[in-house]
């Protein structure tokens, strides 16, 4: 867990030195997002913070959560609230992690759709939202921000998990090549009709069933190397491609150094 936990705390730190400085007005202005302000970022990161916590403890034995009103909480914060309450969320969810006994980091295991995820793999979820989620406020105000180096390969991780997901139906087949520098990658992304099967993840290769019939909607990542190969296949919408090709062109540039 070291390393991701490292990671995520030094984007929670760099959150903080980016948002603390703002004025009330630069708190409302548009993030890269173009429906949500900075401070709407910021209670997004927040609940997202307050639901990771308890599914930290429902991991561990605890009861099964309800996000949902969780959500209505914090849409119903004004946005400096949202960015206030959004910092305290993030240094609790670390505060939260770092008491985790090592019997408990062995033990645990959180179910996110079709897989399930150990103490690594989850908390690289966690990064990747957070990262991500940072450039998009950060770059509000330095157009030429990109991903912090140490966060890139978490990131990279998670993207062949998460890409499927995002697809949406355009009725047709296609594949989208995405080259990645710093670090060096390449990734062949398929959007077609496929067969159930297992999803892997990338740290510890606990499996899960990816489901079948009209939801099935996931992506296997095949290899780790330089020709890593992405195989979203289509779900209730229809499939992954324009979706795909949106999600990831702007992450592709975010990750690459000038």
């Amino acid at each position: 867990m070291a390393d991701e936990r490292a990671v995520l705390g030094a984007s929670v730190d760099r959150l903080r030195d980016l948002v603390e400085p703002l004025s009330p007005e630069q708190r409302r202005q548009q993030a890269y997002p173009s429906e949500w302000s900075v401070a709407q970022v910021l209670g997004h990161l927040g609940s997202g913070a307050v639901i990771a916590g308890h599914r930290v403890d429902q991991a561990l034995g605890g009861p099964e959560i309800d996000a949902q009103p969780i959500w209505d909480e914090w849409n119903a914060k004004d946005p400096d609230a949202m960015v206030v309450d959004g910092l305290a969320a993030d240094a609790a969810f670390l505060h939260r992690l770092d008491a985790l006994t090592t019997d408990e980091r062995a033990s645990f295991v959180v179910p996110l759709g079709p897989m399930e995820l150990d103490d690594d793999a989850y908390i690289g979820f966690r990064v990747n939202e957070h990262v991500l989620h940072t450039w998009d406020v950060e770059v509000a105000f330095y157009p030429a921000a990109v991903l912090p180096a140490g966060a890139r390969t978490i990131v990279l991780r998670v993207v062949p998990m998460i890409a499927g997901f995002a697809g949406k139906a355009t009725g047709s087949i296609r594949t989208l090549e995405v080259a990645t520098t710093g670090p060096h990658d390449r990734y062949s992304v398929q959007a077609r009709r496929r067969r159930r099967q297992p999803v892997r993840g990338p740290w510890t290769g606990r499996r899960g069933a990816a489901g079948g019939g009209p939801r099935a909607s996931g992506v296997r990542a095949l290899g780790p190397g330089p020709h890593a190969v992405l195989r979203g296949r289509r779900g209730r919408s229809g499939g992954a491609s324009a979706g795909l090709s949106r999600g990831l062109r702007p992450r592709q540039a975010l990750i690459a150094v000038p």
